[in-house]
């Protein structure tokens, strides 16, 4: 699972140039499936290929705070690299990612890893057709709305405030520091787990 969000940076020229393209898909952070739809090649025997590295660009902090985000190289930072393809792809990932979470509503279509982030705002809703991390998190503040396909981790988290919705369609919810479910606060999953064990469940 690659963690939110992801891309493949592509060199843009061999003669001397230093610019930089950000491979993304719309709502899917697999870099394998990245490369496939966009058709880049991961091939050292190939010239384009050899120019290619998988990126990922990752809240280290609360998830709205883009100042807090990191570029992290995937497969460790290849030696044609220059600091003159940091700026561009850093602003390629940003111009993709602030927008979506300025709107308040977050989707993925497959797994979904924000576990280095945070906090995450007030009314924010996000989904994810896989799994979904957010281990970062110790608190998850009203009117959010967290809703996976598969398993749903939030195992810091130590308080719910009202208005939140936690739900996994075909996985369970992992509460791990959470005695009891609050009043107020929805869930839907075919367990939830906390401190001593099931906590509710369907």
């Amino acid at each position: 699972m690659g963690k939110f969000r992801s891309g493949i940076g592509v060199i843009d020229s061999f003669m001397g140039g230093s610019g930089v393209t950000m491979g993304m898909l719309p709502d899917h952070d697999s870099h394998p499936a990245i490369r496939e739809a966009l058709g880049i090649r991961n091939n050292d025997n190939d010239l384009l290929g050899r120019y290619q590295t998988p990126l990922e660009y990752v809240p280290r902090g609360a998830l709205d705070d883009f100042s807090k985000y990191e570029l992290v190289f995937d497969a460790g930072r290849p030696d044609w690299w220059t600091e003159a393809h940091t700026a561009p792809a850093v602003r390629q990932f940003r111009d993709d990612i602030e927008p979506r979470i300025r709107s308040g509503h977050l989707e993925q279509k497959g797994h979904l890893d924000l576990s280095t982030a945070t906090s995450i705002p007030e009314d924010m809703t996000i989904r994810a057709g896989g799994g979904m991390i957010l281990d970062g998190l110790t608190a998850i503040p009203k009117g959010v709305t967290l809703s996976a396909w598969g398993d749903l981790y939030l195992r810091n988290v130590t308080s719910i405030s009202d208005g939140v919705s936690l739900r996994s369609a075909a996985g369970d919810i992992y509460l791990d520091r959470m005695r009891a479910i609050p009043k107020g606060v929805k869930v839907k999953a075919l367990t939830v787990w906390g401190l001593g064990g099931m906590i509710a469940s369907g």
